[in-house]
């Protein structure tokens, strides 16, 4: 009845009394806001923009196809932190927790191939950053690679920087796609106008 929620007990509304109502809502819209340079100590998503997919792909956690795995859902995503390396000026190692484990992401060479894989021994390999690729790299065998994609590849894969600077840099976002670290960044507020027509 609305007896209850007019006159001497108009002030029960939103107390004990709840009045629905009409309103419109704008959803939030979740996008990775990319950082230039990332921080030690920091937890990060690790994501790629795969243009040929039209898609945000985080780093998921796993292994898959021989790259890092990565799942469109940054709620699946795993949180990356970077850590210092000792003696090291500037040099990273990037790792995630599963569970109560500390996995590391390290890269290897296996014949003529470069590989990720997840440890959970501090791996000799670390990452640096190179401001003329854009992004952290390693040297592995003496030849520098980045992680990322290219092609339609839906993994993070490692691939040799020199895909990305020099003449091909006009390359980056349209067959070469760099991972990066990022925060999750909320485009828009929920908004409400309730009692609004």
């Amino acid at each position: 009845k609305t007896s209850y929620i007019t006159g001497d007990n108009a002030e029960d509304v939103g107390v004990s009394q709840f009045v629905a109502q009409f309103g419109t809502v704008v959803v939030k819209e979740v996008g990775p806001a990319p950082v230039s340079l990332a921080e030690v100590g920091k937890t990060y998503k690790f994501y790629m923009y795969q243009k040929n997919l039209d898609k945000n792909l985080y780093f998921a956690g796993g292994i898959a196809n021989y790259g890092l795995s990565t799942t469109e859902d940054y709620k699946e995503a795993v949180d990356v932190t970077l850590e210092a390396v000792d003696g090291v000026d500037g040099a990273v190692r990037f790792y995630f927790m599963d569970g109560e484990t500390k996995m590391y992401i390290e890269l290897y060479k296996s014949g003529s191939y470069v590989n990720p894989q997840l440890v959970e021994a501090t791996p000799t390999m670390y990452f640096t950053y190179d401001e003329t690729a854009g992004t952290y790299v390693a040297d592995i065998g003496g030849t520098n690679y980045y992680l990322g994609a290219y092609g339609t590849n839906a993994v993070i894969k490692p691939s040799k920087t020199s895909y990305i600077t020099g003449d091909n840099a006009e390359d980056v976002g349209v067959s070469q796609f760099v991972a990066r670290f990022a925060t999750i960044e909320f485009v828009e507020d929920i908004i409400s106008s309730i009692g609004e027509e």
